[in-house]
């Protein structure tokens, strides 16, 4: 592996990075809307000075695929999350309502994602496969025990992928409280942390991007599917906003019509209820009987 040349261009490099990431930190924190100019005017600053940073590590030959995490220098382990910060960035990037630009954005995203989990698994950081090519066609589709074995199949994955996320959601939490520890005391600046602090700072950096990476993986696929349905459509010239707002639409309701027929029906008519069942006299019986209606009259004496 290629070290960087001169003190010089190492510096330069960390001033570079250096910039970039308050730029990051700040976007991150940032109470701005997440579709306003100026915020979305910082992630593309920062997207477009993080990937000149990227293009200088990667010319410098900073990293390999045949060491290992520990041949790796403190200074140069800062720039191992480079390409977990820039998938981060392109998900959060709103330049365009088209379905095919934010397509775009968030497969750059990907393609980020599965860089730098290939990086971490060069350098034995994590043992996992990144993000899993398309499954190959089942060879016998229609058979009935390939169909079952396929279906237990997915439930075990499905069993694993929860506890593997129940699993990264407590490694994250652990790692995130150890970084704000140590960023405190960064902020300090009452003493220069020593070596073995900051770089263990900077693995705490590289772990906990790993869990967040992992995580964007499942969303970033379930948007993609919707995204390219929706380029579909359009190139065949459907709307797929219309085809939502039908689908929410209910369906109207058959209408009531009380016509002057129907009404004259009920009441001369000579079917049920317009047939009588009692005399009036037999009907003020029945309502005096039951307390209904309570005659008065005068007692004479």
């Amino acid at each position: 592996m290629a070290r960087i040349s001169s003190n010089d261009d190492s510096q330069h490099l960390i001033e570079i990075y250096g910039n970039v990431t308050r730029l990051y930190h700040k976007i991150d924190s940032s109470d701005l809307a997440s579709n306003s100019s100026e915020y979305q005017g910082m992630i593309v600053q920062c997207i477009t000075d993080l990937q000149r940073v990227a293009d200088r590590v990667n010319q410098l030959g900073i990293f390999s695929d045949n060491e290992d995490i520990d041949d790796v220098t403190t200074v140069e382990l800062r720039y191992f999350i480079i390409h977990a910060l820039l998938a981060d960035l392109n998900l959060k990037l709103q330049n365009s309502t088209l379905p095919d630009v934010r397509l775009q954005n968030i497969d750059t995203a990907k393609i980020n994602i599965r860089k730098y989990l290939l990086l971490c698994r060069y350098y034995n950081m994590y043992e996992g496969n990144g993000i899993q090519e398309d499954e190959e066609d089942d060879p016998v589709p229609n058979d009935p025990a390939n169909a079952k074995l396929s279906t237990m199949a997915q439930f075990r994955l499905d069993a694993n992928s929860r506890q593997a996320k129940i699993e990264r959601y407590q490694q994250l939490k652990e790692q995130e409280k150890k970084i704000k520890i140590i960023e405190k005391l960064m902020e300090q600046d009452k003493h220069q942390l020593d070596e073995e602090t900051i770089r263990q700072y900077r693995i705490l950096q590289i772990q906990s991007w790993i869990n967040k990476s992992l995580d964007s993986i499942n969303s970033i696929d379930s948007e993609m599917k919707i995204l390219q349905h929706m380029t579909k459509m359009k190139k065949n010239g459907e709307d797929p906003l219309k085809e939502n707002i039908d689908k929410k639409r209910p369906l109207p309701k058959k209408p009531i019509v009380i016509t002057r027929e129907m009404i004259k029906n009920k009441v001369f008519g000579a079917g049920y209820p317009s047939l009588p069942t009692m005399t009036q006299e037999e009907l003020l019986e029945k309502e005096i009987r039951e307390g209904k209606v309570v005659l008065e009259y005068n007692k004479c004496k």
